[in-house]
């Protein structure tokens, strides 16, 4: 299973993917929210962060796997 496959199967769709950014997002508190991991190219960085009331994103261990492929594909933890 890809990285792409991963994120669908836990409820995220990808919103970007170019030369700049992998953007993953999910709805969450019935549509008021929404969970966001982005990977940086240039940076080669990686952040989960909601975009609603909620304070601190928490990664469990299905998203865990999820951010790993996409590590791997991109090249950055061999």
């Amino acid at each position: 299973m890809n990285a792409k496959q991963a994120f669908e199967k836990l409820g995220y769709t990808q919103v970007r993917e170019d030369d700049d950014y992998i953007i993953y997002e999910k709805e969450i508190d019935g549509g008021d929210g929404k969970k966001v991991v982005d990977f940086c190219s240039q940076l080669e960085n990686f952040r989960v962060s909601f975009e609603s009331g909620m304070d601190t994103p928490s990664i469990d261990m299905g998203l865990f796997k999820a951010i790993s492929v996409q590590l791997a594909e991109l090249g950055w933890a061999q």
